[in-house]
């Protein structure tokens, strides 16, 4: 039997539109909503781009699936549901000024710009949680999900990684008009993270579950530096970094400032680090700009302590030590304080406040995280020059170790840090989290800029096993600064 010309061509039609269909009939849009779909799939992820056979020379940024797309390339993740303002797939396609940031070069590279139109349907849909054809938003599938916290004192924002994957998942907007956000936390039972910020009037709260805002206690407005939670999630004691400092007490459950106006006295000039004694009865503070931090006895706060941290001196003087941070030992028995001045860490006994020794360390030593696997203290040091490994062009900062059981130094860790300053041990996945502010210009240039303007920091993962970096680095928002973790 002779089959016709017209007849082959029927069947060869037929096989092309078939299989560009999926089961339902429609045309497989490979997870992405039909509009988009047609955008990237024959603008993006074509040969020599963004698809299978060409991502590796393309950022690493495959577009050939949705759930491609959320792998993210070699920097970061290319787009960030809701916040289109985040998603650098925006910036690489948008060539129209009144419409936000653009970056060379323009994408599709060689071929004719998208239209305003195209640009506005992917805008739109990133901003409605860059949904699949099933209307699904990605990573909203897990309450229980494991997250990192970053504050981005900058934008305003704070970033949520995904701990799976180590990319970006959501930005979070938390402050508006002068206010800079300064430390994020989550609780200890898990199901809150809360903000303070700089010029901030109030402490934020918000559920780690779905990332949405529970509410907010005004404070009044100050310089809201640190704060800590208690074991059991239902207080919170707030530091104002003020000339005159305050310590603010906070009820979490029920969302209500408990001591208006706050506990003052002249003494606590410019009070900082925090953090509550293991039976929860008394919270220390760090006097940075001084020689002394303070014990203050929750049941009797005008009965509060001096503890001269160099007692050669004068416990007044400035750039003596200058202590920024304080915890105590995962067993409770000592207490370790940063001191930026002295580029040291000074430890003393929890039961008598009796010094014990001091370990020097690298320059500007700022924040602290314990290993409860290995006996070590993780030290951000974030002004260290002279500790990097060859080359040094474009770092500055180390991580210092310390063995808390011993009081020892171990080792500085150079991670390619530039001014490191928050820090964060995940036992659950191995890493520690060292977060680079990157506000200088002889740091490693930003992948991109972003609306809000200034540099970008980043994430870098050292192991855990071995305290080397692993290579991967996540860019953030501008002056990536605090960091805290739910697992």
């Amino acid at each position: 039997m002779k089959i016709s010309r017209s007849s082959i061509f029927f069947i060869l039609i037929s096989i092309v539109f078939f299989s560009c269909k999926n089961d339902k009939g429609d045309p497989d849009t490979k997870g992405y909503p039909a509009e988009v779909g047609q955008i990237i799939l024959t603008k993006c992820s074509v040969a020599g781009c963004h698809n299978n056979a060409s991502y590796t020379a393309a950022a690493g940024l495959n577009l050939s699936t949705w759930d491609k797309m959320f792998e993210g390339g070699t920097g970061s993740a290319c787009v960030i549901p809701y916040r289109s303002d985040f998603s650098t797939l925006c910036y690489f396609v948008n060539t129209y000024s009144d419409m936000g940031t653009m970056i060379a070069p323009t994408m599709p590279i060689g071929k004719p710009a998208l239209s305003r139109e195209e640009v506005t349907t992917l805008y739109d849909w990133i901003n409605a949680g860059a949904k699949n054809s099933n209307g699904i938003v990605k990573f909203s599938d897990d309450v229980n999900r494991k997250k990192i916290y970053v504050a981005d004192q900058g934008c305003k924002v704070v970033t949520v990684l995904d701990e799976a994957t180590l990319l970006p998942m959501r930005y979070i907007t938390v402050e508006t008009g002068n206010a800079t956000p300064h430390m994020v936390k989550v609780s200890p039972d898990k199901q809150y993270w809360y903000i303070i910020s700089i010029g901030g009037s109030s402490i934020k709260k918000y559920r780690t579950s779905d990332d949405t805002y529970v509410g907010e206690v005004n404070i009044s407005n100050g310089n809201y530096n640190t704060f800590v939670i208690t074991a059991d999630s239902k207080r919170a004691y707030v530091v104002d970094f003020s000339n005159v400092g305050r310590i603010m007490e906070v009820d979490l459950e029920n969302m209500v400032w408990l001591n208006s106006p706050g506990w003052s006295t002249s003494d606590w000039s410019n009070i900082h680090g925090s953090c509550l004694s293991p039976d929860g009865l008394s919270l220390y503070v760090t006097s940075q700009g001084q020689n002394r931090i303070f014990k203050i006895p929750l049941g009797d706060i005008a009965n509060y302590n001096e503890i001269v941290l160099n007692t050669s001196f004068s416990s007044v003087l400035s750039g003596i030590t200058d202590p920024h941070e304080i915890v105590f030992s995962p067993d409770g028995s000592k207490y370790f304080v940063s001191c930026t001045a002295s580029d040291e860490i000074r430890i003393f006994d929890a039961a008598t406040d009796a010094f014990i020794t001091t370990i020097p360390v690298g320059d500007y030593p700022v924040e602290f995280s314990f290993s409860t696997s290995q006996p070590y203290l993780f030290v951000t040091c974030m002004e260290d020059q002279t500790n990097l490994t060859a080359p040094t062009a474009g770092k500055k900062g180390v991580v210092s170790v310390i063995n808390y059981n011993t009081n020892t130094f171990v080792q500085h860790i150079d991670g390619g840090f530039y001014q490191p300053h928050g820090i964060c041990v995940d036992e659950n996945n191995g890493l520690i989290y060292v977060v680079s502010r990157n506000q200088e210009t002889n740091g490693p240039a930003p992948h991109h800029t972003t609306f809000c303007g200034g540099r970008n920091g980043y994430l870098t993962f050292i192991n855990l096993s071995t305290l080397q970096k692993t290579g991967k680095r996540v860019e953030l928002s501008v002056d990536a600064y605090s960091v805290s973790i739910k697992n």
